[in-house]
């Protein structure tokens, strides 16, 4: 398949302060121009020829920020914006992909839109002491043309399929953190409760964790700096024909070091999935085991 996009924007911004109040406040306008083409067996009988599909559409994506201070260590916060995600290639194309795993096929659709959400958050962020901060934020995110699977099945293939957009959808939910930060640590921990719903149906989005956790450490040995991060989410549901299936839960370590060679040049290694854990996003898709790579960074200032 071959896919053309063209996408133009434009944005304006401005910055306030006044009193305790301060934040931003701008609008971006994004014009895209997209055609799909692929060959595709219309009469049914074998004989493949090219089709394309074009589109052209405009988008206007405000945002607001604002801070109110509080007290010097204390700051109430609320951001409210609206945003959009652009699909993959893969998804937006006219052909259709035979999964090596379940030998499934999933059609590609060249007339999926962009999700796009109303996002509002209202927070608090406390400093503890000039090294320790807390913070608990709100969320309430409203999605419209929400991009999902929807099964087609066919007597051939039962879990045949293509990405499209179910309609709305709504993400509520709180987050809590911490950050420190000291002349040899660097930590960060959160932990994030939400309830994503389709509200087209009252059902619980699928492919999405209730409850998730994170948690960085990181510490300087003179030049070097090691560290190593966890996250972990709870079981989710995940499509399945003819009921939905469940994802059990997951926790993943990864690990880093990074030391200077010569010079402006530095040596970075990573481990991802350091305890070589099984875990899928999706029913049937594999993802990586155990990693490591290895890279070299270097600053001329």
């Amino acid at each position: 398949y071959r896919i053309k996009e063209r996408i133009s924007a434009a944005y304006v911004k401005a910055n306030y302060a006044t009193g305790p109040w301060r934040g931003d406040f701008g609008v971006r306008l994004v014009r895209t121009r997209q055609s799909s083409t692929a060959n595709q067996d219309l009469a049914g009988n074998g004989s493949y020829s090219p089709v394309t599909v074009s589109r052209t559409y405009t988008d206007a994506l405000p945002s607001l920020n604002a801070i109110y201070e509080i007290r010097k260590d204390l700051l109430l916060r609320g951001a409210v914006a609206r945003v959009m995600a652009r699909n993959t290639y893969s998804d937006l194309s006219a052909s259709t992909e035979v999964s090596g795993t379940t030998n499934a096929a999933t059609a590609g659709n060249p007339l999926l839109k962009p999700e796009q959400a109303r996002n509002l958050e209202v927070g608090v962020r406390h400093r503890i002491s000039a090294r320790q901060s807390v913070a608990v934020t709100a969320f309430d995110n409203n999605i419209t043309d929400l991009v999902a699977f929807a099964y087609l099945p066919t007597d051939a293939d039962p879990y045949a399929g293509h990405n499209e957009n179910i309609g709305r959808a709504r993400i509520r939910g709180i987050e809590a953190s911490w950050d420190y930060a000291s002349d040899a640590w660097t930590g960060h921990a959160e932990v994030s409760r939400q309830d994503p719903l389709n509200r087209d149906d009252g059902s619980r989005l699928l492919r999405r964790s209730r409850l998730s956790a994170a948690a960085s450490l990181s510490r300087r040995f003179g030049t070097q700096d090691a560290g190593v991060d966890v996250l972990a989410s709870d079981a989710r549901s995940d499509y399945g024909y003819p009921s939905n299936i469940r994802l059990g839960g997951y926790m993943l370590v990864n690990a880093s070091w990074r030391t200077p060679l010569i010079g402006g040049l530095k040596l970075q290694i990573r481990v991802e999935n350091l305890f070589d854990k099984r875990y899928e996003y999706a029913s049937g898709y594999n993802t990586m085991r155990r990693a490591v790579s290895a890279a070299l960074r270097y600053s001329f200032l």
